[in-house]
């Protein structure tokens, strides 16, 4: 029987900071981050409980993140890695220049290089975080790609972790944890390493949309027709607006028997159908990220442009097993 004294959180092996001290806090994080920032506890109760695990792995590192009290961190100056979020317990609201996003277990957060961070978190909030170092993440991408990368990877930033790509992360991420709590020695290849590094990036690069994400789905599906590509493109930037077929037929510049076709073959669904479930999953992204008492489920459907809610529930529970009720209620922690 597991009693509290034989709890261990993950990578507990490689702690580098345990504290109740802010300031001894913030510096270890920011010599092991390489970048400077500043911790301020939120209210007048609130006490520090501090805990880091870190360990490199190839170019790469894994983290392990607590902070015990409400608290906010904001990063002062640009950094210079990429990292991925994973939330374990609680909430997290994370800003950057890029926009605004909430972070729950289910839903993570990728932060590109050069962006200026403001977190804040709610009681009791803990993740893993995945670092990848700036100039290996974009080399990476630069081998794909058969070229050069001019400019830096803008990534979105909510990463849903029930995607398949996100599973598929979190999978990795997870396995990998685990492997170095029962015996890191495994990690002592460069070899082994640099492919789990390799194997997170590739994962990364391809299931998260970023700025090269065109270019590189062409280089991985060459025989996916341009018109394909073009209606994928357009669906994706506007889901969140009135789309009807002779639209897509227009931006596809084929007939919409070409386009019925080219969808069959290579997606094998219609275009419409692909909008709907693009849309199931944006509808999903923010349930998981919504705070019950400020929103409903009404009200997220029909911004995806579900009207009959009766259908949005039936369709929801057949694309993810549960109601979306249920997964709205899985909000820890309203910020």
């Amino acid at each position: 029987m597991e009693t509290a004294s034989d709890f261990r959180y993950p990578l507990q092996d490689f702690t580098v900071l345990e504290s109740s001290d802010l300031d001894e806090s913030r510096d270890v994080v920011a010599k092991v981050f390489r970048n400077d920032h500043y911790l301020e506890l939120i209210g007048k109760s609130a006490r520090l409980d501090a805990r880091m695990h870190y360990i490199p792995v190839g170019g790469c590192s894994l983290s392990f993140f607590r902070y015990g009290g409400p608290m906010q961190l904001h990063v002062t100056e640009p950094h210079n890695f990429y990292h991925v979020q994973i939330p374990l317990t609680g909430a997290a609201q994370v800003s950057t220049q890029a926009g605004k996003t909430h972070s729950i277990p289910g839903m993570g957060v990728v932060i590109s290089a050069g962006a200026i961070l403001h977190m804040v978190f709610a009681p009791n909030t803990t993740r893993l975080i995945v670092r990848f170092e700036e100039d290996r993440l974009e080399r990476h991408l630069g081998s794909y790609l058969g070229r050069e990368i001019e400019k830096r990877i803008e990534f979105s930033m909510p990463f849903p972790l029930d995607s398949p790509g996100g599973r598929a992360f979190l999978s990795l991420t997870f396995d990998l944890t685990q492997k170095i709590d029962r015996d890191v020695t495994f990690l002592q290849s460069p070899i082994v390493a640099t492919h789990y590094e390799q194997l997170l990036m590739s994962i990364l690069l391809q299931s998260q949309y970023h700025n090269y994400w065109d270019e590189l789905q062409a280089e991985a599906s060459p025989a996916t027709p341009y018109y394909v590509k073009r209606v994928l493109t357009y669906l994706y930037e506007h889901a969140d607006q009135e789309i009807t077929m002779e639209t897509l037929v227009e931006q596809s510049g084929v007939s919409a028997r070409s386009l019925y076709a080219g969808f069959q073959r290579f997606h094998g669904t219609t275009p419409m159908a692909y909008l709907k479930s693009e849309r199931l999953c944006r509808a999903r992204a923010e349930l998981l990220a919504a705070d019950p008492a400020q929103v409903t489920v009404t009200e997220i459907a029909t911004k995806w442009y579900f009207f009959h809610l009766g259908r949005f529930s039936g369709c929801y529970r057949k694309a993810f097993g549960e109601p979306p009720s249920v997964t709205l209620k899985r909000y820890t922690g309203k910020l």
